[in-house]
């Protein structure tokens, strides 16, 4: 075992063992305790950065730690060398903290508070994005030497699960009218941002978005400004594009007979359903049931609702990648 801080632990092995054989480990561990649990393989995150770096070497990874800020995926990430996208004040703390310098984080909140500004000006976290007049003018008041970055919100007809216009991101046509306001408070706008949509299920909304932003470049550098960033969001399509909502997993149970059904979570909230109209076997009270890849999003988002546990957390890594 080898400590990642005070309240973390991680398993290192020489040889990474079946999920299965992991998972019923740690159920015969609990004996009688019957709480959901969590395996984190810490060096899938590794090979997957390598991976990253050898297919795209000259775009650098900002980590979006809303998505997954448990402690030892950031601490892994920061050794690594990766910069980090932040969205709070607690955020921007969070990978200080860790002793990252504030020159690779960008603050990428469109609707910043005064005070989360404030803080980002006093710790000298200037790249920080906007995508409308009123941000604007805040910035010019409170961290008028910031390294700006527009937000603009992709025209395209293309997949995606969320789509995030109606909130983020200035239209296209409006870059030129946003820039001159900039121009006009004496702020340094360096570049262009974009979020094609979460869950991207096409990887040529990334050019649309590109040929875009491409535009917006263009005429900031008519402007005078010193346009050298772009940042392409997050949602890129990997090797495998998976429907999340039939990812159950059930050991031993291929040839049972199976019927469409409901899981609800735990709490008794109403609105608390974990996915319905799936086809599962008869199941026990007692039976475990598992979810793979369910590391972005799924702690962030857990409730402590009727004060249901907290998911308990197991890190485990192969020594040749730790």
């Amino acid at each position: 075992m080898t400590n990642v801080n005070s309240n973390t632990r991680v398993e290192i092995v020489e040889k990474l063992p079946p999920i299965s054989n992991q998972i019923q480990g740690k159920i015969k561990a609990f004996g009688h305790e019957d709480n959901a649990f969590a395996i984190g393989n810490l060096g899938d995150i590794i090979r997957k950065h390598i991976i990253w770096q050898e297919c795209f070497p000259r775009i650098e990874s900002f980590y979006a730690i809303k998505c997954n800020d448990v402690d030892p995926v950031i601490r892994i990430l920061a050794d690594m060398g990766l910069s980090f996208d932040c969205a709070s004040k607690i955020e921007i703390k969070k990978i200080l903290d860790l002793g990252v310098d504030p020159s690779r984080i960008i603050y990428a909140n469109t609707f910043k508070q005064p005070s989360f500004l404030k803080y980002a000006a006093d710790n000298g976290v200037s790249l920080m994005t906007f995508d409308c007049e009123v941000e604007l003018e805040k910035i010019e008041k409170v961290y008028p030497e910031a390294k700006l970055v527009l937000r603009i919100s992709p025209q395209s007809n293309y997949k995606v699960k969320f789509n995030l216009e109606r909130k983020f991101g200035c239209h296209p046509l409006r870059a030129s009218e946003l820039l001159q306001v900039a121009m006009k408070l004496k702020l340094n706008v360096i570049g262009v941002s974009f979020h094609v949509g979460s869950g991207c299920l096409e990887a040529g909304a990334f050019e649309a978005a590109i040929e875009q932003s491409r535009k917006v470049f263009d005429i900031g550098l008519a402007m005078g400004f010193n346009m050298h960033l772009l940042d392409i969001g997050g949602g890129f399509p990997g090797q495998k594009i998976q429907n999340v909502e039939t990812n159950i997993t059930f050991e031993e149970a291929n040839d049972e007979e199976v019927y469409i059904s409901t899981i609800w979570g735990p709490t008794c909230d109403a609105l608390d359903l974990i996915i319905e109209n799936v086809k599962l076997p008869e199941l026990s009270t007692g039976d475990w049931i598992y979810f793979k890849d369910m590391g972005a999003y799924s702690f962030p988002c857990i409730s402590s609702f009727n004060s249901m546990p907290r998911v308990k957390e197991f890190y485990i890594c192969e020594r040749k990648l730790w």
